[in-house]
């Protein structure tokens, strides 16, 4: 009952914001891909032709195509979000070698999800992806990717044309719904994804300013505490 509360909160936040936008995107056809991807993934259908064109799309006309961080994103949440649904159906593997192995097929090369994650959307060093990596790290994908675990975020469709008001949306509700604060102790409980990944959110100082801002509070001089991320598998978590 509540993680379904949780999901409807997610989709209304979602689509109201997103109607909000204007459309000024024009045909991007890697952009359509990987929605259509998502989407015959949810809908449990064959995904093997849209498999095919992604793989054998050009790498100089993909890294055209996606010529903004907005478009990057966009596409790379929404092929993230649909492989890992689609390893996760195919095959077994542990958490230990699931995000390291090449398993994604994208413009003549494999991709594993760590490479999607950390090389192409977190711009991390190491990595020979510099064509595909955005240029500014946004910490709001990290409520965004879904990696089939029940702490993720639920699975959205991401389009270029209102990208940051879903990212906006997005990043509210789920820290509306995972943050729990305690005024008398003055302990903030968060998202082990903020200590993973503090480096993009600026550090203790800078989660606490996020924090500020998406739960419109002060907790200026709160200690922070963070939650166990629960990797119990759930999977098929979409939103709308």
């Amino acid at each position: 009952m509540v993680h379904q509360l949780r999901k409807s909160l997610f989709l209304v936040f979602i689509v109201f914001f997103s109607c909000q936008m204007k459309e000024v995107e024009i045909h991007v056809q890697s952009l359509e891909l990987s929605s259509e991807l998502l989407l015959e993934v949810k809908r449990a259908n064959s995904t093997d032709s849209l498999e095919s064109m992604l793989a054998s799309f050009d790498a100089e006309t993909l890294q055209g195509e996606l010529n903004t961080d907005t478009r990057k994103k966009a596409f790379w949440l929404n092929i993230y979000n649909a492989w890992y649904q689609i390893v996760a159906d195919r095959y077994s593997y542990g958490l230990d070698s699931v995000f390291v192995k090449p398993l994604v097929p994208i413009a003549g090369d494999t991709l594993s999800f760590d490479e999607m994650e950390h090389a192409i959307l977190r711009k991390k060093p190491g990595y020979d992806l510099n064509g595909f990596a955005v240029d500014s790290v946004d910490f709001r994908i990290h409520f965004a990717l879904n990696c089939g675990a029940k702490s993720c975020p639920p699975i959205a469709f991401y389009d270029a044309r209102k990208l940051d008001t879903q990212l906006e949306a997005a990043t509210k509700l789920y820290l509306t719904l995972e943050t729990d604060v305690d005024d008398i102790n003055k302990e903030v409980r968060v998202t082990q994804l903020m200590e993973w990944f503090s480096v993009d959110f600026g550090g203790e100082e800078g989660i606490i300013l996020v924090l500020n801002n998406y739960l419109e509070k002060d907790l200026t001089g709160y200690t922070i505490k963070y939650k166990t991320f629960d990797w119990t598998q759930q999977l098929e978590n979409f939103l709308q």
